[in-house]
Parts: C-alpha cells; structure tokens; sequence
C-alpha cells in the first residue's frame, strides 16, 4: 500500500513537472506574439480616433467620425462584400475540400495518399498573385472558358472584374487550407463504427452521414473558423481578379492608408476588420459547438 501511495505521488509529481516544462516552453513564444500584437494593435486603435486633415496629415483629437463614415453606403458596401466573398469562398471550400479530405484519410495505398498530399501541400508553394493572375487567364476573353462560351454564342460573357472572379480566387486560395485542417479530424475517426453502421443496414450515404460527417464536426468548424479568418484579410486576389472595382477591406485599407495618406480611415476600417472576423468567428464557433453537443 505504502509502495503504491509512493509511485502516485511521484507520477503526480512528474506530471506537475512537466506542466511547468511545457508553460516554460510556450510562454516565450506567447510573450513575444502577444506584444508583438499589442504593439501593432494599440497606434492603430489610438489612430482610429484622430481626424484626418489633408492631404496628409492628421490632428490628435478625439472622434468617432471615422467610425460614422462606414454607415454612409459606399463605405458600408466594402464591409457586406468583404462579408459574402468570404461566407460564399468558405461554404464552397468546404463543399470542394471535405471530399478530398475524406479520400487522404481513407486511402490506404500509400502511394495515392502520398500522391493526393503532394498535389494539396504543392498549392502551398506558388504565391498569392501567382494564382491571380493564373486566374486572369483562365477567366479571360481569350482564355478556355471564355474561348468555350465563345463557340456557343456568349461573347458577352465578363467573368473578370467582379465578384465572381474575387470569389472563385479566394476559393482557390482557401482550399488547401481547408483540406489539410480536415484530414487529421477525419483519420481520427475509427472506421470500424462506420463498418458497424454498415453492418447494421445503413448504405454509404447513411453512414456518412449519421457517423462519419457528425464526429467530423470538431474539424469542420476548425476549416471553417480558418477559412473565415483568412477570407476576410484577402488583399492579393481582389486587386488582381477585382480589376480595381471589388475592394475588400484590406485592399480598402490599402488605398486609404497608402494612396490617401487617410490613416485615421484606414485605422478605423482595421479595428472593424479585426471586430468583425472576431465576432464572425466567435458566432460560428459557438452555433457550430452547440451543433455538436446537440448530437
């Protein structure tokens, strides 16, 4: 009895231990992110209450009229589009990306797994304007789809500089994000419940879903949290593929605090980009975990 009561105080020692390794290791990295976030966030919040007095200066004083300015319309549109390019580029991310996912977890040749993760890990490697302007000749006149829809009588058809040519780069962008956050929830799950739900009757579509999608659910709200995040902060993809006439918020921030020299504007549209991901993703987070304990 002495000799157990010995060893769980000497696990529970242990354990104690290694708690205080593992902070020890965290804390310089969390220290060093923290400041480094709350040096670039507090000028910008403190800036965001100036007004602007141009062309390009700004006076220290205190107001709230950079923060009226995106109820007039035409600043209030860069929010809603920053809104549906990325709630529209995430569900179909989601939809395009689960699939695959669900093949590399699920494969087992290991050469087809490896295959599948090298041509999602390679997206990776080319650059953000790289894919843009991959996406400017593809969506062109003279490019095959336009050249297609051409031969069956749409020579009318614009599918650059606008909405839908931000939204399917910003898909192209999010995919890989999406795949890769979904592969190791999915691998998680034992196939034999999915076997047993078979065993029981169910066909491949039942089993799925009443098995395999439902314990999958912690993933897909980590893909989605990410590819909202990530959404919201596109800049690359809609200068290129927008053409100068679909600006996000970062790309709106961009011109204001570059071009305009508005850095109070500019400030301002930053604190509610970083409010608004913040809410988004807090509100999915919490409908997605309610989802899960409801099931």
């Amino acid at each position: 009895m002495s000799i157990m009561f010995n060893e769980k105080i000497s696990w529970d020692v242990l354990r104690r231990h290694a708690g205080v390794g593992y902070a020890l290791l965290l804390a310089p990295a969390l220290v060093i992110t923290i400041i480094l976030f709350l040096l670039s966030l507090v000028p910008t919040f403190v800036y965001s209450f100036y007004r602007f007095v141009p062309p390009t200066s700004m006076e220290a004083t205190f107001t709230v009229e950079n923060y009226e300015a995106f109820a007039h319309p035409a600043y209030a549109s860069y929010i809603w589009v920053t809104l549906r390019i990325s709630a529209t580029s995430t569900i179909v991310s989601m939809v395009l990306g689960y699939p695959l996912a669900h093949s590399i977890a699920r494969t087992k040749s290991v050469r087809v797994k490896g295959l599948l993760l090298f041509s999602v890990v390679s997206m990776f490697f080319v650059s953000t304007i790289v894919r843009a302007y991959a996406w400017v000749t593809v969506l062109g006149r003279q490019g095959p789809i336009g050249s297609l829809l051409a031969s069956f009588g749409f020579t009318d058809v614009q599918m650059l500089a606008n909405e839908f040519a931000v939204t399917v780069g910003t898909i192209h962008w999010l995919l890989p994000f999406v795949i890769m956050t979904l592969i190791g929830p999915i691998q998680s799950i034992d196939p034999s419940l999915e076997d047993a739900a078979r065993n029981l009757g169910a066909n491949e579509l039942e089993a799925f879903t009443s098995v395999t999608l439902p314990l999958s659910l912690p993933g897909i709200v980590a893909a989605s949290l990410l590819s909202l995040t990530l959404g919201f902060g596109m800049f690359v993809t809609p200068m290129v593929l927008g053409g100068g006439l679909i600006n996000m918020l970062a790309s709106f921030i961009y011109n204001e605090t570059i071009w305009g020299n508005n850095y109070p504007v500019g400030s301002a549209a930053t604190v509610i980009l970083l409010s608004l991901a913040t809410i988004v993703s807090f509100g999915v987070s919490r409908f997605l975990e309610a989802r899960i304990k409801v099931r």
